[in-house]
């Protein structure tokens, strides 16, 4: 994951060699939370002495089959420091679909940084949609995400295991040579 690092065209985000859109989602709300220290332990957020950075940004969400992409609006206040965001899927290291009582749904996830990325370990996004709900696009990013998984895994495994053939049969292998009598159900 990096922040500040897609390629943009216009506005838009440039597509990965083999990458397809899925979908976009305008008017999307993120949060990244980096801590100013890793996680210890089995810990999911870091930080450990200060509070760390907060970032917040609005802006326009992209599914595609290779990653999320965030590219925040240009009319977002100045203190933010979100453009953009790239967040292939096997960096996502878990999602969690938040639905509190008296605030909008969103999305948190905790995520892996690419070295040299501007985040460091711990970190973690929220995603919200304040105009609407979010539920079926959380289905849809986890059917991708589990889709590209299996995609990644299978290419780094290369070519799976070969079809298993029995070996002939030869005359010594005859059961009955051995002495190994069959059920009754069988003889025949």
């Amino acid at each position: 994951m990096a922040l500040n690092w897609t390629m943009l065209e216009r506005g838009t985000p440039v597509p990965l060699p083999d990458e397809r859109m899925i979908s976009t989602e305008p008017k999307v709300e993120i949060v990244v939370k980096i801590p100013d220290a890793p996680p210890q332990g089995g810990a999911t957020a870091g930080g450990s002495g200060g509070a760390g950075r907060t970032l917040r940004a609005l802006g326009t969400a992209w599914l595609s089959d290779q990653r999320f992409i965030f590219v925040a609006s240009p009319d977002n206040p100045p203190p933010t420091s979100i453009q953009s965001l790239s967040l292939p899927y096997h960096l996502v290291l878990s999602t969690k679909f938040e639905q509190p009582f008296f605030s909008a749904n969103y999305l948190n996830m905790a995520i892996y940084p690419t070295p040299d990325g501007g985040l460091t370990a711990g970190t973690m996004v929220e995603l919200r949609f304040p105009d609407r709900g979010m539920f079926s696009w959380v289905e849809l990013l986890t059917r991708t995400r589990e889709q590209a998984l299996i995609k990644r895994r299978d290419e780094q495994l290369g070519d799976p295991l070969p079809l298993y053939v029995p070996p002939p049969p030869s005359e010594t292998s005859r059961t009955e040579d051995a002495g190994v009598e069959r059920p009754p159900a069988y003889d025949g």
